[in-house]
């Protein structure tokens, strides 16, 4: 299977850009904590991500959660989640952020391939999102999709 490193790289660069935004929460914390929530398990992307961060001198304390694809179980997840105790929250896919932004709503949440957020209802607008929800916004070409599955 072709995989083009193109899209992981700007997709981690612009989460890196889009963790800038957070960065004085993170910064003002002498160890930052996160909370990783995945829908299917740790992606290249989070991979690139955690790259990124440890790279920039960024030692974060990590914990995650894999919810395997159950809307279920990541919500009796989230039930037990106390968001005081991370500095902010990265979410994977549109299902995660959205179940994940009904519930914190204090710390940031960091929102890693979501196709359109706007019509998602995960932010109001591509201006501002109007809450603590901020990320990326990721639509692989069609001609790409195509050749993943052609190979």
């Amino acid at each position: 299977m072709k995989f083009n490193f193109k899209y992981l790289f700007t997709t981690t660069a612009a989460l890196l850009l889009c963790l800038s935004s957070i960065a004085p929460q993170v910064e003002a914390a002498a160890n930052p904590k996160a909370l990783f929530l995945y829908w299917r398990g740790e992606t290249a992307c989070e991979k690139g991500l955690k790259a990124g961060l440890k790279d920039n001198g960024v030692n974060i304390k990590l914990t995650e959660f894999n919810a395997k694809s159950d809307k279920n179980e990541l919500r009796n997840y989230l039930a037990t989640v106390d968001e005081n105790q991370y500095d902010f929250i990265y979410t994977f896919g549109t299902t995660v952020s959205l179940e994940t932004a009904k519930v914190i709503k204090q710390k940031p949440i960091l929102f890693g391939i979501v196709t359109n957020p706007v019509a998602a209802g995960l932010i109001q607008s591509w201006e501002s999102s109007g809450n603590n929800v901020t990320g990326v916004s990721h639509a692989i070409p069609y001609a790409d999709q195509v050749d993943l599955f052609r190979d």
